[in-house]
């Protein structure tokens, strides 16, 4: 049940009832965690693939306060039993997805059919072995994306951490087995530098969440 919580959070909360069924109280947690403003198309931007394929980013009509959003993640870590097992980087906030933080720095939401496309035609490629600044993508059994991240570092034992922001959650680094979103996944190199999507306005000095050179964590 936690996991199917993590699958709508990362999926843009479409799901399949018969796949991914839960119970009444990951339906509560659900409903505290989803993002009650509908997203709408953001006309501000034009972003495009490196193919020139145009993206659809969407927004909330309405942020979240951060006291509302603050309640939420902790109750939410809380009943995954996570809370000690993660690192958070940013506050949660409904402005993005997870998909939307790797691909637009945080601005937008961003659907799992344009990560798909994304990663076709920005030239991602499946990769064995885990580099930082490549990303990582999960599925779900019929192969769906689910949660987009970065490898933020690989330890002297092989561990590989990965950040990335949970839903309408905050931003956190965690083993890259250590999330709700399971481990069915393969890392994601392309020789492009950095992974923002190309017609989005440069992003402000002090956001380096998603920057060319990526989180400031040394391996």
């Amino acid at each position: 049940a936690s996991v199917g919580v993590c699958l709508l959070l990362g999926s843009g909360w479409h799901y399949d009832a018969q796949n991914n069924a839960i119970n009444d109280e990951s339906s509560d947690l659900f409903q505290l965690l989803a993002n009650h403003s509908p997203g709408v198309e953001d006309p501000s931007v034009h972003a495009v693939t490196d193919a020139g394929t145009p993206l659809r980013l969407t927004k909330s009509l309405e942020e979240r306060t951060p006291a509302d959003s603050a309640l939420a993640e902790r109750q939410f870590l809380s009943a995954m039993y996570q809370k000690e097992t993660v690192i958070r980087r940013q506050p949660a906030n409904n402005v993005s997805n997870c998909h939307g933080w790797v691909f637009t720095g945080g601005r937008n939401s961003l659907g799992k059919g344009d990560v798909e496309r994304i990663l076709t035609e920005n030239r991602y490629a499946t990769t064995p072995q885990a580099q930082v600044h490549d990303l990582v993508i999960y599925r779900d059994g019929n192969q769906s994306v689910t949660h987009t991240a970065m490898i933020c570092a690989v330890l002297g034992d092989g561990t590989v951490l990965v950040e990335g922001k949970w839903g309408q959650l905050g931003v956190y680094i965690h083993d890259v087995r250590g999330s709700c979103y399971g481990d069915n996944f393969h890392y994601y190199h392309s020789p492009r530098v950095g992974h923002v999507v190309h017609g989005l306005a440069p992003m402000p000095q002090s956001n380096v969440a998603n920057s060319q050179r990526g989180p400031d964590i040394k391996h």
